[in-house]
């Protein structure tokens, strides 16, 4: 079974009111070795380099450039997961709410630094916040492979915000329209 009929299996259970759990543990293992494998592509692309193996490399020595073309790839693919297994999920954005402006502009952001993403959702539910939670537990064993980050805890740090949030512009819902730290969106559900 390929990783993608993987996913596409689990978004059938959950279009038929089943829950996440029903979902096998090797599944989002599969779904975590493929984002990471199409961010480091992405890196390699982004990067004008000969492959994924010299972004791999360049990754490991925390080259500033591929770490943040990594962080965006894996963002990217770390949404469009959720929104194919969620039909609730409307939008995902990324921010970096932990770096400081001087990290910013001199790209100091590492690969073990959290992806911070804010996940706009008609309705939160428990079986969204267990396969980010599985998916989480999932990436961060990919890392501790591919990048030997074994004292990675976390990769990710996901709010979920509902429509009355983002309405209400309350909480996590109002960084979506500030004018100051607004995120970027890395994937939303086709109208």
């Amino acid at each position: 079974m390929t990783p993608r009929a993987s996913v596409t299996q689990a978004a059938k259970l959950l279009n038929l009111g089943l829950t996440m759990p029903t979902m096998q543990l090797a599944e989002t293992a599969e779904a975590a070795e493929v984002a990471m494998d199409n961010a480091m592509a992405f890196c390699a692309y982004k990067g004008n380099l000969s492959g994924p193996e010299a972004a791999l490399s360049l990754l490991r020595m925390g080259d500033p450039a591929v770490v943040g073309y990594w962080r965006y790839g894996l963002a990217q693919q770390v949404a469009g997961y959720l929104g194919d297994l969620d039909a609730d999920v409307r939008s995902v954005y990324v921010g970096e709410y932990d770096a400081t402006p001087e990290d910013i502009a001199f790209a100091e952001v590492q690969p073990n630094a959290l992806i911070h993403l804010i996940v706009w959702t008609a309705r939160k539910t428990a079986a969204l916040a267990a396969l980010v939670e599985a998916l989480d537990r999932a990436l961060v064993a990919e890392c501790g492979r591919q990048l030997d980050q074994d004292e990675l805890a976390h990769l990710l740090d996901v709010q979920m915000v509902d429509d009355d949030e983002v309405r209400e512009c309350a909480g996590y819902g109002a960084l979506l329209s500030s004018s100051h730290h607004r995120p970027i969106r890395v994937w939303q559900r086709p109208a």
